[in-house]
């Protein structure tokens, strides 16, 4: 997960962020992505084919997806789950990635401010077959779309400055190298830091009615993944 300030109004962050036309701006993994049904004016489904290369290990996955945005009192939550759809295959030499419960972005104003928004960015994705070592590197990477999409958005700023972990924070502030009153432009938060071993990432186990778990929500058709997310979240 990670954290940064954007000085610039909430609305106008949301807007760039959900417009899925952007995102191979600002996520530098990402190969392609295509909506498969416009569900509502909010709700999705879309394939993501995305490519990692900087790692030490190089690998390619592709991804189907729902995706919803909303409005929660201040905050604009953007949600992400992967689904299993039999019309969906994978494409063709590429494994199967799922992006986990929990994974999206939550916006609000920073500090009471309506002119500058605090971004967080929560990305749980299993890409499959690899160490939770590199799952977890892949990740910090991931993270810094937020320092890219303040760059695109505010080019007249300062370069956002590398993203530090929340410990090296704490030891700066400590030995008074940091100061209290700058933005966090960008921050880590080591909420996996204590899962970085060397077995397979573990994935969220999400529940499949049957008394079996499993990591992707599983659906015949588009219509039955709108309800079941719609009847969902009125529970």
């Amino acid at each position: 997960m990670g954290r940064g300030v954007i000085e610039l109004p909430l609305e106008e962050v949301s807007l760039f962020i959900a417009d899925i036309s952007h995102r191979e701006q600002w996520d530098k993994h990402l190969v392609n992505i295509e909506v498969l049904q416009e569900l509502s004016s909010t709700d999705f489904l879309a394939r993501m084919h995305y490519r990692v290369r900087k790692c030490v290990i190089r690998f390619e996955r592709d991804a189907v997806y729902y995706e919803r945005a909303c409005h929660v009192d201040d905050k604009f939550v953007m949600t992400a789950l992967s689904v299993d759809l039999p019309k969906y295959p994978p494409i063709p030499g590429l494994m199967r990635a799922q992006i986990l419960s929990g994974s999206g972005w939550v916006l609000e104003p920073y500090d009471g401010s309506s002119h500058t928004t605090l971004v967080t960015y929560l990305a749980h994705f299993d890409p499959k077959g690899l160490p939770t070592i590199v799952v977890n590197q892949v990740m910090q990477r991931q993270i810094m779309a937020i320092s890219c999409i303040r760059d695109l958005l505010a080019p007249s700023l300062p370069p956002s400055p590398s993203p530090q972990s929340t410990r090296r924070l704490k030891k700066s502030k400590k030995r008074g190298k940091g100061s209290t009153s700058s933005l966090p432009h960008i921050q880590f938060l080591d909420s996996n830091a204590e899962n970085s071993g060397e077995g397979e990432a573990a994935p969220y186990a999400a529940s499949s009615g049957n008394g079996t778990t499993d990591t992707t929500a599983r659906f015949e058709d588009p219509v039955s993944v709108y309800a079941f997310i719609h009847s969902s979240s009125q529970t």
